[in-house]
């Protein structure tokens, strides 16, 4: 994947950044008021002491946050016909 940004920090770990190109990148669509809840349990279980998670991603596939082997799923968007909502 190919990034530009401006205000990224120093160690270049977060920012705001352009999608210059994907290459072996992949997207899904969530809907936003699922993924605001899945992000009240990552800092809920940053506040009982995790200090990291791994997000697993494949296309056509959920999103999985939690462990290397176990976590919690959040479906990409679909359209009326069955396709994955890409936008």
């Amino acid at each position: 994947m190919k990034l530009e940004g401006k205000d990224i920090n120093p160690n270049s770990t977060s920012g705001f950044v352009r999608i210059i190109k994907l290459d072996k990148a992949q997207q899904i669509t969530l809907d936003i008021n699922l993924f605001s809840k899945l992000v009240k349990l990552v800092k809920d279980l940053k506040d009982l002491g995790f200090s990291e998670i791994t997000l697993t991603v494949e296309a056509n596939q959920p999103l999985i946050i939690g462990g290397k082997k176990i976590g919690l799923a959040l479906a990409p968007v679909y359209t009326e016909n069955g396709e994955e909502k890409i936008e």
